[in-house]
């Protein structure tokens, strides 16, 4: 048994389950929100379908405005439990407005006096917010026809990689300011952690895109040689390779702007982007330079270098 910690910020474990509630739902495609119930009288009620129940409470005036509209200014606290249950005694007393949330049979439980609490899930419904006080349903993975919603302000972090150049660990310690790394094959592409999404070329203030890529991540390619049955062990470990990914700068792009791109798009690029090169590996910066031409090469002229022991 886990003893109490005296000192630690004490949590019930019914807002953890509210809590897996939402994400539930989330994982739907609803537009659930997770806040506290209002202060009002509420009319509780169980709907019900094969795999379970789902329990959650309604605003009783809201409820009966949109059920019983000759019905108005009811002090529901002094209606007794058989005329409520009589009053919402309705095949279908909740309109549900998320995709897939439809239920076989549905009866009132009883009513909430208006206690705060812990934050709920809540939904829509025609008669207005549901707060969601337990879920048993299966609720199937949002798909193309029910799509999570993201709003098209959203940015993801694009980085513009340059490509790729391969050193050996000693060629890494000797790395000095002003040399340079050339780029003899570079592949200017812009990505989303794994994924590639877009092609480009550079232009002095702006990128162009040339191509579009599926957004789906390409699996790593396969060493051959990683899988030779003649294995050469490696004696000297400061021969052993090293992939320095050149990268020029990273981009906050929204949705919207990701789904309007196109080929020849053009994307305007921060002040100086060329001077600030970082040559990464496993995602951490090793050194940073300058972007720069020798002939028809492009290469990084390096003005930070690893201190290395």
């Amino acid at each position: 048994m886990t003893p109490t910690f005296t000192l630690l910020q004490q949590h019930e474990p019914a807002r953890l389950q509210l809590q897996k509630i939402h994400e539930r739902l989330r994982l739907q495609g609803t537009d659930a929100r997770m806040a506290l119930p209002p202060a009002t009288i509420s009319f509780r009620f169980v709907l019900s379908r094969d795999e379970g129940d789902l329990v959650g409470r309604v605003a009783a005036d809201a409820w009966a405005a949109h059920h019983l509209p000759g019905i108005s200014g009811l002090d529901w606290l002094h209606v007794d439990a058989g005329q409520l249950a009589a009053l919402t005694a309705i095949e279908h007393p909740l309109q549900l407005l998320p995709h897939g949330m439809d239920y076989r049979t549905a009866r009132f439980l009883s009513l909430h006096t208006g206690e705060v609490g812990h934050p709920h899930p809540v939904i829509a419904s025609e008669e207005g917010d549901v707060w969601i006080e337990r879920l048993d349903w299966m609720l199937d993975p949002a798909s193309l026809t029910c799509p999570v919603r993201a709003s098209p302000t959203f940015a993801l972090p694009i980085q513009l990689r340059l490509g790729t150049v391969h050193l050996s660990v000693r060629g890494l310690r000797r790395l000095r300011p002003r040399d340079i790394l050339l780029l003899p094959s570079p592949r200017l592409q812009g990505c989303c952690g794994p994924r590639h999404l877009f092609d480009f070329v550079l232009d002095p203030e702006h990128l162009t895109v040339t191509a579009l890529h599926s957004s789906s991540a390409h699996p790593p390619a396969i060493d051959e040689g990683a899988y030779a049955t003649d294995i050469e062990l490696v004696h000297d470990l400061a021969q052993l390779p090293l992939s320095l990914d050149m990268t020029l700068c990273r981009l906050d792009i929204t949705l919207a702007e990701l789904a309007n791109l196109q080929a020849g798009s053009t994307l305007p690029l921060p002040e100086q982007a060329h001077r600030n090169v970082q040559v990464m590996h496993n995602g951490r910066c090793v050194a940073a330079g300058e972007l720069v031409q020798v002939g028809h090469v492009l290469g990084v002229q390096l003005t930070r270098t690893p201190r290395l022991a």
